[in-house]
């Protein structure tokens, strides 16, 4: 199935999606609620989709053009096969970034502070000579830190201020994304040995990657199971819920490690493991799972 890319032909509608996960969770935490309620929560997902995703991505993909030619999931973008100049990427990414930043403004001081270290992180992670993108390690750190922990915190500050989520959900929301760039570097590692780029993914191998991934979901595993056992967010009734969840997510990368190559089938099944999840954490939060 051809894919459809926006802006360019550049950008894939599901990618810009995987912000939003980590910053409405943040929201919900803070505000005790599912529905926002705020025009402070509409402006500020607008500020993160599309613009902050878009600059991200346009950047990323600006310095990785080489890269992804061979990569089966990015060869059809603009960039891969040339129907766009970088200079036409840098000026777009630089516009989405510029609005990002400008519509944080209007949400709060605290709120700008988030996004400000979102674009720093961003441009960090795709610019020469730091690059953090080609940085083994480091690319998962500031995917965990970017998406995971600073995400969550752009959602928490918009309901409650100026304050910090619970440190227990950042570090467990930060090893929960790292888990998902894992998988997404497997999905690459091809592409990205060829091109020289030198992942965690590339770095470790496939089977050092998958047990690097089954750690990572383990170690967000055992918060969900602490915030369980001390009425951290949840309640101790939470883990009869939780345990199939968290069964399917550590059987994950094992599978991966005996099954090469079948990356795909592990990020679907990863992601619907994470989205059921993190659902069943904000309902027995807001305390709408019964007795659960």
């Amino acid at each position: 199935m051809t894919r459809r890319f926006l802006l360019f032909g550049q950008l894939d509608p599901l990618v810009l999606l995987v912000p939003a996960g980590p910053f409405y969770i943040g929201y919900v935490l803070g505000a005790h609620a599912l529905a926002p309620t705020s025009w402070g929560f509409a402006v500020a997902l607008v500020c993160i989709i599309p613009f902050l995703g878009a600059g991200t991505v346009l950047l990323n993909d600006l310095y990785d053009a080489g890269v992804d030619r061979g990569s089966p999931r990015k060869s059809a973008t603009a960039s891969a096969n040339g129907t766009t100049s970088g200079r036409s990427l840098a000026l777009a990414a630089a516009a989405c970034l510029a609005v990002a930043l400008a519509l944080a403004t209007a949400v709060s001081p605290a709120f700008l502070a988030v996004i400000a270290a979102l674009v720093a992180l961003s441009l960090a992670y795709s610019v020469p000579p730091v690059q953090l993108s080609r940085r083994a390690g480091l690319d998962l750190a500031a995917n965990a830190v970017g998406i995971g922990g600073l995400c969550t915190m752009a959602g928490w500050v918009v309901a409650a201020g100026a304050t910090l989520p619970p440190p227990a959900w950042l570090a467990t929301s930060s090893l929960g994304t790292g888990t998902y760039f894992v998988l997404t570097t497997l999905l690459d590692i091809g592409p990205d040995e060829a091109a020289g780029k030198t992942t965690v993914g590339v770095r470790l191998g496939w089977r050092r990657a998958c047990w690097l991934g089954a750690g990572l979901i383990a170690a967000a595993d055992a918060g969900i199971v602490w915030m369980s056992v001390t009425g951290t967010i949840l309640h101790p009734s939470f883990l009869w819920v939780a345990a199939p969840i968290i069964a399917g997510e550590l059987w994950v990368f094992p599978a991966l490690a005996a099954r090469p190559r079948s990356a795909r089938l592990g990020l679907l099944a990863m992601s619907a493991l994470l989205f059921v999840g993190n659902l069943a954490i904000l309902l027995s939060y807001l305390r709408m799972l019964g007795p659960f």
